[in-house]
């Protein structure tokens, strides 16, 4: 009864990290989307140097709190979600590899299904794209990792 009863928790757990992980990716791209297409405006608006002095001090550092909200807010739900499977190493795989399909998939729709132009701008966010997808997978196992390893701390105290 007990085996039956992880295999049905095992379950819900892939079904409900499958359907988030694409949730996350698809949050992931649209703010990646709209993000570039605020600053193209802004940048389109205005004086080039003016647009790079506040990009530099005041654009960074918003796009970066975005980000690290993100990774806070996946992190924790994926932490909470994981302690539904009760074999944490099958979560730990099961999340990193589900993370990276869902990663190389959205970055093959960035590099391969858009525009057929290829400047410096659109290569540089490529970049930075691919770095923070595989930095939002390496998250995402760690989350499930730091949930398995204090749910095994209460249950020993």
């Amino acid at each position: 009864m007990k085996v039956l009863f992880n295999v049905i928790k095992t379950a819900v757990f892939i079904v409900v990290i499958y359907f988030l992980l694409a949730l996350v990716f698809y949050c992931f791209g649209l703010f990646a989307i709209k993000s570039t297409i605020i600053v193209g405006n802004l940048k389109d608006t205005m004086n080039p140097f003016a647009f790079w002095i506040i990009f530099l001090f005041v654009g960074i550092m918003i796009l970066s709190l975005f980000w690290y909200i993100l990774k806070v807010i996946v992190s924790m739900s994926i932490g909470i979600i994981s302690i539904l499977c009760p074999y944490r190493l099958f979560a730990a795989w099961f999340t990193g590899i589900l993370s990276i399909i869902y990663a190389l998939c959205f970055l093959y729709g960035f590099w391969f299904v858009g525009s057929d132009t290829i400047n410096s701008g659109s290569v540089f966010l490529g970049i930075i794209l691919t770095g923070a997808s595989f930095e939002l997978c390496i998250v995402l196992v760690k989350a499930v990792l730091i949930s398995s390893l204090t749910i095994d701390e209460l249950k020993n105290s």
